[in-house]
């Protein structure tokens, strides 16, 4: 397809994630709502619950969006008000919290596994990825999964230095 192709593609997706940061980003939180829909009487209803799978696939959007847009700089800002969000809201002590039961579980696992890309992907000194890093290890748990390493035996052992068991 050409460099014109992906050229194109770029600029879909800056304005999808343009749009998704300023239609369902909470600006009391920072947090990212599930969503929006018609509503009958003509209008719009917002979804304001808060998953923590919509964080994590709008923190690896914006993260790959700092690797390839042009402004770079404001992909980075978006992530690391969006990690800030995440620690502040759905962190304890540098885990994950909020797992109880359903599908909860999963959707955890999606927002660890982008807190990974950003810790992995945004090196160096950016707020982003020093407070992802710090939000449960994630990047090294990126490695574990990278290197294919046995992530029950590292998960345990993450566990057990986390609660000094």
């Amino acid at each position: 397809h050409g460099e014109a192709w992906r050229f194109c593609r770029l600029g879909r997706a800056i304005e999808t994630a343009d749009w998704i940061d300023t239609r369902l980003r909470d600006p009391a939180t920072g947090l990212i709502w599930d969503g929006l829909r018609p509503d009958p009487a003509g209008g719009t209803l917002f979804e304001r619950t808060v998953y923590t799978y919509c964080q994590g696939v709008v923190l690896g959007a914006d993260t790959e969006l700092a690797l390839a847009a042009p402004e770079r700089e404001r992909f980075v800002a978006r992530v690391s008000r969006l990690v800030a969000a995440v620690d502040t809201r759905l962190a304890a002590g540098g885990v994950l919290s909020g797992h109880a039961g359903g599908d909860s579980g999963l959707f955890g696992g999606i927002l660890a596994r982008y807190l990974a890309l950003v810790a992995d992907r945004l090196p160096g000194t950016d707020d982003a990825a020093e407070l992802a890093r710090r939000v449960g290890d994630y990047a090294a748990l990126a490695d574990v999964a990278r290197e294919k390493a046995d992530p029950v035996s590292f998960l345990a052992g993450l566990i057990a230095a986390r609660t000094g068991a």
